[in-house]
Order: structure tokens, then C-alpha cells, then sequence
């Protein structure tokens, strides 16, 4: 598949089935995150993969603490971006904070890899973050801080809705100068 197909066919998933996603295909997800570029290679996020069935029940509650992620039910894995607390408390060059923008640029070249797989993610943004920290067993006040939550598995959904339809037109949002 072509890169703008691959970029069509990504979407954040809300309907998934339980079906189990591979061990080899969760490493290859992460990998994708390992090998993305980051602020002055820095390099500071860590990988917290969620498949037991046991971790994956609390991971469920924990993400739908806040209110949200009901879709979660079904989820199969997880998986947890945490940065290390030097990145997280330090600014790099010009005291500008890197940490968002290292976790996007991770996040979505897993999702892509998972895409590609013919796996569904969807970025996670709202929910527990002690209780996530506790169940991954990082403390985030001496070592790392949960950034996001990647939940990964297979879609449930019988038709994906064509992006062109729901984005804004070229136009709209450019400007050739």
C-alpha cells in the first residue's frame, strides 16, 4: 500500500473485537516508536506493553476512570509511552518543552506500523495517569511520566468512513506564499 493509502486507512478506532493482537506484532508496533526521530535524539520515551489478561482489565478501568474510553471493553493490548524525567523536567535547547512533540511523532509512526498490520489504535489521552503509572510500576516522581496510552487490537468496524469526506479541503488550510 502506498504512504497516502497507508495515511487514509489510520484512524482512531472506537469499535473493537477482542481478538488478541501478537506478541510480534505489538514488537514491531513498538519498534516503529524506537526508530522515530526525537528532539536532539534524545530518545526518552519508554514502552509499557499491556497483553495479560489480568493488566489488560485494569488498564480498561483505568483508562475509563475520567469518564471516557468506554470503547475500551474490547481492547486486547495496550501500550504506555512514558519520558524519562530528565526530558520531562529538563528543556532542551532554548528551554522549549520537546516532550509533546516527541510523543506525537511516536505515536503516530506506531500507528501507522499497527495500520499497516491491519491492526486499529487509537491515542488515548484522558485518563488516570497515577493509576496507569501504578500499574505499569513506575513511580512518576523519581523516574518517568505516562504520556499516552496507545490502545491496539482489531477493528470491529465494517465500514471506515472515507477521510477526504471529513477533513478540510487543501485549500482551506494552505497558503503558497
Amino acid at each position: 500500500m502506498s504512504f497516502e493509502e497507508l495515511l487514509k486507512k489510520r484512524y482512531s478506532c472506537r469499535n473493537y473485537s477482542d481478538k488478541k493482537v501478537s506478541l510480534d506484532d505489538l514488537k514491531k508496533i513498538v519498534n516503529a516508536g524506537r526508530i522515530s526521530p526525537t528532539a536532539r535524539n534524545s530518545q526518552p520515551v519508554s514502552y509499557y506493553v499491556v497483553t495479560s489478561v489480568d493488566n489488560v482489565l485494569e488498564m480498561r478501568k483505568d483508562v475509563q476512570a475520567l469518564g471516557g474510553n468506554a470503547f475500551c471493553e474490547e481492547v486486547s493490548s495496550f501500550i504506555v509511552l512514558t519520558i524519562d524525567k530528565e526530558s520531562y523536567d529538563n528543556k532542551l535547547a532554548g528551554n522549549r518543552d520537546y516532550t509533546g512533540m516527541n510523543t506525537g511523532i511516536i505515536a503516530h509512526a506506531m500507528c501507522l506500523e499497527a495500520t499497516d498490520l491491519g491492526l486499529a489504535t487509537c491515542m488515548l489521552g484522558r485518563f488516570d495517569r497515577k493509576a496507569v503509572a501504578k500499574m505499569v510500576g513506575i513511580d512518576e516522581e523519581e523516574s518517568e511520566r505516562v504520556m499516552l496510552v496507545l490502545a491496539v487490537g482489531y477493528s470491529d468496524d465494517e465500514v471506515i468512513q472515507d477521510k477526504d469526506e471529513r477533513r478540510k479541503k487543501m485549500e482551506e488550510v494552505t497558503k503558497y506564499l
